[in-house]
């Protein structure tokens, strides 16, 4: 799989303020990565210090940005508890392969690396149509994984595997709801509580 380490401009997103509701607008047509990780205790600061200022520049020029990002409280059905939730956007996967390619990106990779505990990337998914998703941080939402989960009353987001892109977690589908529905779900996979972690 290939990777460039770019999921990290999550961890900005803990700096908090007094904005309680967020507003995310995922577009159709674009391609969304999920990303799961968690960094090694005492190396956040390496990550803001030394590799998000020379990354993010280079990311940006393939169209990827960072667009949401969630603290874990709690999980079930995965291996690997991450610490952070994070959804990039991109115009389409290809893009994020191009980045991976960087030979820019891929200089500064180690330093990434030297503080990740793991990282699951390149995961990517879509929305059938245009919505915006809105949060609230003093809330808890649950995301949902697998491949039969039906969008319920409760969801707030529901999102498919992309066609013709990477998914190694083998999701066919996420959906976020404020709380766990469950009549909404015939298969859950993975299940994530999380907080929004505000900018």
């Amino acid at each position: 799989m290939k990777i460039i380490g770019i999921a990290f401009f999550a961890i900005l997103f803990f700096v908090e303020q007094s904005k309680a509701q967020l507003s995310f607008t995922f577009e159709k047509g674009k391609a969304y990565e999920l990303v799961l990780f968690s960094v090694k205790e005492g190396k956040f600061e390496q990550l803001l210090n030394s590799y998000l200022p020379k990354v993010l520049p280079l990311v940006s020029e393939y169209g990827g940005k960072p667009l949401v990002s969630f603290s874990v409280v709690r999980s079930n059905g995965i291996k690997k508890s991450p610490q952070i939730v994070a959804i990039w956007e991109w115009p389409n996967a290809q893009a994020f392969n191009l980045a991976s390619d960087d030979k820019r990106i891929l200089e500064i990779l180690p330093i990434r690396n030297d503080a990740m505990v793991f990282i699951e990337e390149a995961n990517f998914f879509a929305v059938s149509k245009t919505s915006t998703l809105q949060l609230d941080k003093d809330e808890s939402y649950a995301l949902l994984a697998g491949s039969k989960i039906k969008r319920s009353s409760k969801s707030l987001l529901s999102l498919k595997k992309a066609k013709k892109a990477n998914n190694s977690l083998g999701w066919k589908k996420i959906v976020l709801t404020k709380q766990r529905d469950e009549n909404a779900s015939e298969k859950v996979e993975a299940e994530f509580i999380l907080k929004a972690i505000v900018q």
